[in-house]
This record gives C-alpha cells, sequence and structure tokens, in this order.
C-alpha cells in the first residue's frame, strides 16, 4: 500500500496539480444550491486562503463572515457579531476549507499518516488523517484508490454550537478551468444530514476583497416595514415580571439543546400582556420564540415548551441599542409611526434580541422591536 505522503501526491495530481492547485484555489467564488435541514437554498460563497470566508443566502437576507478580523452574521439588514464560542469554533471550519483544497497540506509543519482503506459506495478508497500545521484540528481525507480524487473527509468538532463527529462525503467531480473539484457534497453531523450541496459555477483565482468587509449597521432608531419571513420557533411562556425572562431564555435554550434542535435565529419577545393591560407584574405574559430546525420527525409539544409554525408576517420594526428597559419606552413611537404611515397593529408588540446579555454591556446590547401589522383599507 502507498505511503500517505504518496497518496496525497497522487490526489493533489488529480485534482490538478500543486502549482495549478496554489494559483487557483488561494481566491474562490462559488454558486451553489442544495438543503440546511431539510429547507432548500442557493448560495454564493467567497473563500480567500488561509482564513477567510463569506456566506451568501440571497433568498433568505443572511450571510455568514468568517475572518481573522471579525466574525459576523447579518438577519437581512441587521448585522451580528458572533457569539464568544461561535467566534473560537470558526477557526475549524476555516481550517477544513483550506486543507480540502489539498494543496495546503504540504505545507511545513503539517503530519501525515496512513488511515486504512475502506469501501465507499463500492469504490476502494485509502485514508489519509493530517494533523498539526495551520489545522485545528486532525482531519482524515479519504480518497479513491484508482484515480486519487477526493471522496470522504472526516474530524471531530463543532457546527453551531453543536459538538461532535462532521463528516463530508463528495461526489460528482468535474473539471473547472483546470481544476478537478467535487459537484455534489452531503454534510453530516453525528450521522445526520445537516446539508446537501451542489455547485453551480465556480470561479476561481480571484475574489473582490470588498466581500469581505463586514457590513455596516442598519440605522438606530429608524423605522421601517418589511416582511418577516415564515419560521418554526420553539415556544414558551413567562408569567410575572419581566425580570423572570431570563431565566425563560435560558429554560428554553436548555429544552432546545435536550431535543436535539438547531438554533435558526435570535430570540424574540412576544409581549401579549403587559404594563398597558395590568398594573400588576404578576400577571404580565410574555410569550419567547426561538427559531429552530431538527433532523428526522418533529419533536413532540409538552405542557411547557412547543414547537409552533410562525406564517410570513408584515411587520413595522425598529432597530435599537441599549438596555432592555430603555429600549422598550421606543414601542410608542413606532405604533405611532405605523399609523402615520397607513399601517394598522395586528398583534401584540415584540422585542428580538441579539445579543447575549451575559456577557455583553447593557449599552450595547442589539435588540429590534417590532408590531405585526395590516395595511389600513
Amino acid at each position: 500500500m502507498e505511503g500517505p505522503a504518496a497518496v496525497l501526491d497522487k490526489a493533489i495530481e488529480a485534482a490538478g496539480g500543486l502549482d495549478n492547485l496554489k494559483a487557483k484555489l488561494a481566491a474562490v467564488t462559488i454558486d451553489s444550491e442544495g438543503t440546511f435541514f431539510g429547507k432548500p437554498y442557493k448560495a454564493t460563497t467567497y473563500w480567500m486562503a488561509p482564513d477567510r470566508m463569506v456566506i451568501n443566502i440571497v433568498e433568505m437576507e443572511m450571510a455568514m463572515g468568517y475572518t481573522p478580523e471579525a466574525c459576523w452574521s447579518t438577519m437581512g439588514e441587521i448585522v451580528v457579531d458572533c457569539m464568544k464560542e461561535e467566534q473560537e469554533y470558526s477557526g475549524e471550519g476555516l481550517s477544513y476549507m483550506h486543507a480540502m483544497n489539498l494543496y495546503a497540506l504540504k505545507d511545513e509543519g503539517v503530519q501525515a499518516e496512513a488511515a486504512g482503506e475502506s469501501d465507499l459506495g463500492g469504490t476502494a478508497a485509502v485514508g489519509v488523517k493530517v494533523s498539526g500545521g495551520f489545522l485545528k484540528m486532525p482531519v482524515t481525507f479519504f480518497f479513491a484508490k484508482d484515480s486519487g480524487l477526493l471522496l470522504k473527509a472526516t474530524y471531530d468538532g463543532h457546527f453551531g454550537m453543536e459538538q461532535g463527529t462532521i463528516e463530508y462525503v463528495y461526489s460528482d467531480h468535474k473539471d473547472f478551468d483546470g481544476v478537478k473539484l467535487p459537484g455534489a457534497s452531503t454534510m453530516t453531523l453525528n450521522g445526520k444530514e445537516i446539508m446537501t450541496e451542489k455547485v453551480l459555477a465556480v470561479k476561481l483565482g480571484e475574489v473582490d476583497e470588498t466581500k469581505f468587509a463586514k457590513p455596516a449597521q442598519a440605522p438606530f432608531g429608524v423605522a421601517a416595514a418589511k416582511m418577516m419571513s415564515a419560521q418554526t420557533v420553539a415556544v414558551t411562556k413567562v408569567i410575572g415580571p419581566y425580570d423572570k425572562i431570563g431565566e425563560g431564555v435560558g429554560a428554553l435554550m436548555g429544552w432546545v439543546a435536550q431535543k436535539g434542535l438547531m438554533p435558526m435565529g435570535a430570540p424574540m419577545m412576544v409581549y401579549l400582556k403587559g404594563p398597558g393591560d395590568t398594573q400588576n407584574p404578576e400577571e404580565f405574559e410574555t410569550e419567547l420564540w426561538l427559531p429552530v430546525a431538527w433532523l428526522g420527525d418533529r419533536p413532540a409539544d409538552e405542557e411547557v415548551f412547543q414547537i409552533r409554525d410562525v406564517p410570513a408576517t408584515e411587520v413595522v420594526w425598529r432597530l435599537e441599542q441599549g438596555p432592555f428597559e430603555q429600549v422598550s419606552t421606543h414601542f410608542g413611537e413606532l405604533a405611532t409611526w405605523a399609523s402615520e404611515n397607513g399601517f394598522e397593529l395586528a398583534g401584540p408588540p415584540a422585542m428580538a434580541a441579539f445579543s447575549d446579555p451575559s456577557n455583553t454591556p447593557p449599552e450595547q446590547l442589539l435588540n429590534a422591536l417590532l408590531f405585526p401589522v395590516t395595511t389600513k383599507q
């Protein structure tokens, strides 16, 4: 059996040759489509070696950016910094992206060892485990024994806030400007399918560096109307003063983790009954929503926690920064703006929280105020 260095050399040659890969895969733009937790998407990914990546999902109004200077995501017009843990874990995915382009596996400090042979869907494959150098964790690659093409990769790491074994299976290899790349892939976490992807177009060798810049934040205190996309949320209700909400959010997050759900957005507080309805804080009612996705069967509703499908909803909204109690004073201004601009309120006020209050100074908390609305007749 060939040694690991020879296997890597064969794989690099099969993909286009070392110098060719270095020149063309150092900067790449990829258009793709696929499914994420079973939901279809189309995306454009911008990559610049060794550690810059932006993924833009246009129809979902989402983007995710990972660079040495910043880790961020966008939700519509709102720019949200990554949580501390997500920022730490992002290096795993970036180093994997650099490694799967293969030429970087010849860098100084990268060690390779044999990882046995395997049968992958009827194709004989040989494994190589690589570690050290730029890699944040060991990765095991499997290449077709005859052609040298990349068939599978696996490593232990993090996806979102989940930890486990991440595996990519590659197929449908195609020639893109002299470089042979997989045209399709499937990603699993601990054996459960997270994502499938089909490559639609590839541009090699250059990327507009402005694509990696963190977008400007939406202006604070400026009201607007928009359509909020349909979503599925985990829900619980808090009855009592607003200082109980933090405990409720923690309980909801715990239930979501227990059920193996994946958070897909910012938590939201829907104020069903508040100071305008009663002077007794013990009678306040607040629903807590957290957008989620899952693999397999839909989790069953329980007495305290439920899963709810929320249809697309027209809302008026404004972005605010500061303590919750200060931000909430602007609900009246938002309601007035809605009335003056041809809308009628169609539901209770809500606040989406984009910052973790446990590690964010109160004056830096990022929140969006919302009202569901209809157009005045």
